[in-house]
């Protein structure tokens, strides 16, 4: 396992080999995830989005799994990313 230091020192990240449950995620269950360039969407059961990015974090991007307060109340049906854009279709 090898660490790597942000610059916020509120965060530390950790590179894992395998998977591993995110504390702040924990009881959630996922339905499934898409991975962009230096993102992540995660959707769950429910059909609520949770998303985060990396070390650089891109504009309005958290660094830790945070749910799309601005979608919470829409369900989405599925999740996607690409290099630098995201999408989540709605039955709406």
């Amino acid at each position: 396992m090898d660490r790597m230091d942000s610059e916020d020192d509120d965060f530390d990240y950790v590179k894992k080999e395998e998977p591993t449950v995110v504390p702040i995620t924990a009881g959630v269950s996922m339905r499934s995830v898409a991975i962009g360039l230096e993102h992540v969407l995660a959707l769950t059961d429910e059909g609520r989005v949770f998303m985060w990015g990396g070390a650089s974090q891109l504009a309005g991007v958290p660094v830790i799994p945070t749910l799309f307060e601005e979608i919470s109340e829409i369900k989405v049906r599925r999740v996607a990313a690409g290099v630098w854009h995201s999408a989540a279709p709605t039955d709406e």
